[in-house]
């Protein structure tokens, strides 16, 4: 068998050169896909960690709200007792009022903070 001539040696190199290159160029190109799929993920991962933070804050809230707003109701409820089972009623009947329009701008104070933070 004859051995290959340096232009086919040349040849084979030029091709596996060019191979190469193309080979190389490709990897960069997806490189660079993969890179953008990273700063994608990355990004949509701070945004999920941000909204579950402000999720987070906002029930926080809402617990401290609600337990705030049963504590008002059991004084109010206290304030029921001791009206119904007091000699003073004049008295507690303004207290009573009163604590009723307490109970109610608390109420209405809940419902335009939900409406507020769009909740509602």
């Amino acid at each position: 068998m004859a051995e290959p001539t340096n232009a086919v040696l040349a040849e084979q190199v030029r091709q596996l050169r060019k191979d190469f290159h193309e080979f190389r160029n490709a990897t960069k190109d997806e490189l660079k896909e993969m890179e953008e799929k990273v700063d994608n993920t990355r990004r949509i991962a701070d945004e999920v960690n941000y909204s579950v933070k402000y999720v987070k804050s906002a029930v926080d809230k809402m617990e401290d709200m609600m337990s705030n707003f049963i504590n008002v109701v059991n004084q109010q409820n206290d304030k029921i007792d001791d009206f119904v089972n007091s000699d003073k009623r004049l008295n507690s009947r303004r207290q009573f009022v009163v604590s009723v329009l307490q109970v109610a701008s608390g109420i209405i104070i809940a419902l335009i903070t939900f409406w507020a933070t769009g909740k509602m």
